[in-house]
């Protein structure tokens, strides 16, 4: 990966800052934007851009890629276009334009396989003697994976982003590799003092920013998990702090970046217009009281704001100084955000069993079920779907024949599995009026401008206006604004028209999210500070959920139903079901764990039977098959595809993680 020097030094801390997709760019004024699907078959780099070929099914098609575009890879922290190579799947989002021809939006590579690594930062809670860390993050996430590699010296309360791998053999979560907070702030110094030797201003301008960036999040990370983890660490969690403050009131006297600040992110509760001073609460942390003086600033979606202009009830994320208490600035939010990870869950569903757009085929009954074909208006894509007896059809002109439906508007509502019609209507748009789907990405009850968002696709909102006259329907009922809920699924039937002064809401049509199933093996197991259980589990999609353990959720393990302590780290969930708003389960089935894990000392090698023993630090020795027709991988440093062969006697097995009932190796990890 080609990286420029410059790039290095702004992304010292990248690994400390939460990963969530953005906004697509904007396209430019006036054009349409296009999607298209293909390989890349050529990358030509270029000093200011770069120009790919995209061979799509209607041939080959030159597209230009600038520092603009965004550029998704899964697995990767960061990506450009020097990273794209020939023969990866693309999905881009493209506009025309004047100077290059084609114009990339957006480009997102689709792996062949599923996605195994991510990063995760947290505090660390527990250091086990058989490779297993421990890290909680602010969310109140909790895993519990095997470290790969020897790590020096560290220790419960530590701030780390951990680079997570998913063994899909045996089911297990692997530290590929582990950033320390602390290291990141070294490596920002020396990269301050490097700048400053060079006389390099906006480098150094950059950089002094990010180390009051880098600051805030990590103390912010600590402040939480003061208050967050288990009564025994506590105690560890706040040396650290106060540790870590002064590391970073040293270094921000020195590059002369501010004092030391935190966030919080929270509902404001109290006003003290006379003292100028807000009460912000957050869920599970006591309050927190800020002061705003003159230097505060205070904005909502980029436009300044005033003290007086704050509610109670308002949501904000706060970053205040300190020593002294006082804001550095307030972002009011735009109510509840939908969570980052359950875009992928909802949409799905909000793209399942609804369609609005035109009928462009009606083909009558003959050999098979009479069918008809409607394009959605705003994706394009094509739908065959039935017309079955039991199907409603409301055709705008009265007529029951199909053969009306041809070329009319309509919505329609139909099974997702036999893909029969349950009901379609016709769609009566005025000249000005378009529709939108997807899933509520925020809302403010208040009639505000662009007081309504939706999200539509991965990583694209579109933000809208909701009004008085806005007639809304959840589940087929008229109900208010204030009954909205943030992740509510947005029928294709939802339509807005540009009223001159924005885009306003007409009608708003929601449906409740049903529950979503889950299956995958359980990393993680903690307790919510109002005494819930919450099990964090890794998804056989590759991802990292965290459910919620109620009265009310159901525990079977063989047929029998089981209590909440005979969870564990390892279980398989073979299917289980939760609410995707909420987070609560419903039902976990349980399986024991795959894989057990193992470290100890090499003792005996049998390569007859492709076996080997290891004999732990603690208890009996354990013998292993490492077989050549489901091969184990082995890590074995200096020896590059190493075999059973290249083991020895008294070889150190950091970690090995086999099946307890066949014995058979899935990895190995020797120094």
């Amino acid at each position: 990966m080609r990286i420029p020097k410059l790039a290095i030094l702004v992304t010292l801390s990248v690994l400390m800052l939460s990963l969530t997709a953005g906004a697509s760019s904007p396209a430019p004024s006036g054009q349409a934007v296009e999607g298209l699907f293909g390989t890349v078959s050529s990358v030509s780099p270029g000093p200011e851009l770069t120009l790919i070929t995209v061979e799509g099914e209607s041939g080959p098609v030159e597209i230009s890629v600038t520092n603009e575009t965004q550029v998704r890879i899964p697995g990767q922290i960061q990506a450009a276009a020097s990273d794209l190579n020939a023969g990866d799947a693309v999905a881009v989002r493209a506009a025309p334009d004047n100077d290059s021809g084609t114009l990339a939006l957006s480009i997102l590579v689709r792996p062949d396989r599923p996605v195994r690594t991510s990063h995760f930062t947290g505090v660390i809670t527990s250091l086990g003697e058989d490779g297993a860390v421990g890290i909680r993050d602010r969310q109140g996430n909790e895993i519990a994976a095997t470290l790969l590699a020897e790590i020096p010296d560290l220790r419960p309360g530590e701030v780390v982003t951990a680079a997570l791998d998913q063994d899909l053999q045996s089911e297990s979560l692997l530290i590929t590799g582990l950033d320390r907070a602390t290291g990141t702030l070294a490596r920002i110094q020396a990269a301050l003092e490097h700048a400053e030797q060079a006389q390099a201003a906006d480098v150094l301008a950059t950089l002094t920013g990010r180390l009051a960036e880098n600051g805030a999040h990590h103390l912010t990370i600590l402040d939480d998990a003061a208050q967050r983890v288990a009564p025994s660490l506590r105690a560890q969690v706040r040396q650290e702090k106060d540790s870590v403050q002064s590391a970073y009131a040293d270094a921000l006297t020195r590059f002369r970046a501010g004092p030391p600040s935190m966030q919080v992110t929270g509902t404001v509760t109290d006003i003290d217009g006379l003292r100028q001073r807000l009460t912000i609460d957050s869920r599970d942390l006591a309050s927190t009281e800020i002061a705003v003086n003159s230097e505060s600033s205070i904005k909502f979606r980029g436009r300044a704001l005033q003290f007086r202009d704050l509610d109670l009830g308002n949501r904000v994320i706060a970053r205040y100084d300190l020593t002294t208490g006082a804001a550095v600035w307030i972002t009011v939010l735009a109510g509840e955000l939908l969570a980052p990870e359950l875009g992928g869950v909802l949409l799905p569903m909000a793209l399942s069993g609804e369609i609005a757009g035109t009928v462009i085929v009606v083909d009558p009954l003959g050999t098979g079920p009479e069918t008809i074909t409607i394009e959605d208006r705003i994706t394009g894509r094509q739908m065959e779907l039935i017309v079955g007896e039991e199907s409603l059809l409301l055709p705008g002109d009265g007529l029951d024949e199909t053969s009306s439906l041809l070329e009319l508007q309509v919505e329609a509502s139909f099974d997702p599995e036999s893909l029969a019609i349950i009901k379609l209507e016709e769609l009566n748009l005025e000249p000005d009026q378009t529709t939108i789907s997807g899933v509520v990405h925020s809302f403010i009850a208040k009639g505000l401008p662009d007081n309504f968002s939706v999200l539509t696709g991965p990583g694209e909102v579109k933000t809208i206006s909701h009004t008085a006259g806005t007639v809304i329907h959840r589940d087929g009922r008229q109900v208010s604004i204030s009954e909205v809920r943030v992740g509510d699924l947005v029928q294709p039937s939802t339509r807005f028209h540009d009223a001159g002064a924005g885009q306003v809401l007409v009608s708003l049509n929601l449906k409740s999210p049903g529950a979503s199933s889950i299956k995958g093996a359980i990393q993680g197991i903690a307790e919510s500070p109002q005494g819930e259980g919450r099990v964090t589990i890794f998804s056989t999609r590759s991802d990292l959920l965290t459910v919620s353990i109620t009265t009310d959720t159901q525990l079977t393990r063989q047929g029998q139903l089981v209590g909440e302590a005979e969870l564990a780290v390892g279980q398989r969930v073979v299917n289980g079901t939760y609410d995707p708003i909420s987070g609560e389960a419903f039902t976990l089935m349980l399986e024991p764990p795959r894989t057990q894990r193992l470290r100890g000392e090499i003792t005996a090698i049998d390569e007859e039977r492709m076996a080997v023993t290891i004999t732990p630090r603690q208890g009996d020795p354990v013998e292993l098959l490492v077989l050549e027709s489901t091969p184990a991988r082995i890590t074995l440093r200096g020896t590059p595809s190493p075999r059973l062969s290249d083991l020895q006697v008294g070889d150190q097995v950091r970690i090995a993680l086999y099946d307890p009932e066949t014995s058979q190796a899935y990895r190995l990890v020797v120094t």
